[in-house]
């Protein structure tokens, strides 16, 4: 409603009077909310509830978040998920260890000795079961420098062999500790959810939603775990 006029006159006043007595026989509106779309954030989706059912849902939104924040940490404390993480890593680097230990065996046996550094693996000689130096290396007969040549190409195209081996393990554990954090996720927010969608299973557009809100958390737990981190140490 727009009205123009000069200011002291009482258009406001007006306006109210004239409203109050339209709505006396008209019957209460619905409650229109706005909530986030998860697909695109651009354009958010609206529903509408009973007339003042709107504001108790973003209460009980507010009490979901809150309630959440203090449960999931304490999820990922629990001497299980512990348990279960670290059975997980201690089988990623099992399968790590073993592609070293037959990359360096398979080194030794083409006199090739390997050592870890910061930048990756080194490859050094091996002449007369000794590691020789960049100028041992000059000192040798040319024939002998060559089959040394040989045996480095072989073995640095090992190590290349290796790394990726060792870069897709990593990304099979990554995927299974994304697992089981979905897991205890699901368990945490599983039961709330579902709460609050029986409360409103005549509201499809709630349903939806809530479902929404579920996914988001779950596939977004360690942004949710340090959001929460965060406001505790604050």
């Amino acid at each position: 409603i727009f009205v123009t006029g000069i200011s002291g006159t009482g258009k406001a006043t007006l306006v109210k009077r004239l409203l109050v007595e339209r709505s006396a026989d008209e019957p209460v509106p619905d409650d229109w909310l706005m909530v986030n779309n998860f697909d695109d954030s651009y354009r958010p989706i609206s529903f509408q509830l009973p007339a003042g059912e709107g504001i108790k849902f973003s209460k009980k939104m507010d009490q979901l978040i809150d309630n959440l924040k203090t449960e999931m940490p304490r999820a990922f404390e629990t001497e299980d998920y512990q348990q279960k993480r670290s059975n997980l890593m201690e089988e990623f680097q099992q399968k790590k260890r073993e592609k070293i230990n037959e990359l360096e065996e398979d080194a030794r046996e083409h006199d090739i000795q390997i050592q870890s550094t910061n930048a990756g693996f080194q490859t050094i000689p091996i002449v007369n079961d000794n590691p020789i130096d960049q100028e041992t290396y000059n000192q040798l007969a040319e024939d002998i420098r060559e089959q040394v040549d040989k045996n480095i190409d072989y073995v640095q195209r090992q190590i290349q062999s290796t790394m990726r081996d060792i870069n897709k393990l990593e990304k099979e554990f990554q995927e299974q500790l994304q697992e089981l954090n979905k897991e205890v996720s699901l368990f945490v927010v599983g039961h709330r959810i579902e709460n609050m969608q029986e409360e409103y299973e005549d509201h499809d557009a709630v349903i939806d939603y809530l479902e929404k809100v579920k996914e988001d958390i779950i596939d977004n737990v360690d942004d949710f775990l340090q959001a929460a981190q965060g406001e505790g140490n604050g």
